[in-house]
């Protein structure tokens, strides 16, 4: 009978290695990644607080223009029943 049986011994040292590398980058690569997702969401907030404060900054626009804007028409509306007035007047 022919034994057939392959025996394989290798020095596992260098793949041991080689994994343990692997990790290491992998660990690497997920600190990485966090980091960058935290920054993401940091600069998400911060926009998000930017459009807040632009929207608040829009809305005392309008009602300084709707301020302006009634004071306008009262004039107009001064002018115009004094015109009246006159108009009766002269008459």
């Amino acid at each position: 009978m022919n034994d057939s049986t392959i025996r394989l011994s290798a020095d596992t040292t260098a793949l041991t290695e080689s994994l343990s590398k692997i990790a290491e980058e992998m660990t690497a690569m997920k600190d990485a990644v966090s980091t960058s997702a935290a920054a993401m969401g940091a600069n998400l907030d911060a926009s998000a607080k930017q459009a807040e404060a632009t929207n608040a900054a829009i809305h005392g626009l309008d009602e300084s223009v709707k301020t302006v804007t009634d004071s306008i028409e009262a004039q107009t509306k001064t002018v115009t029943d004094l015109g009246a007035k006159q108009s009766k007047i002269t008459k």
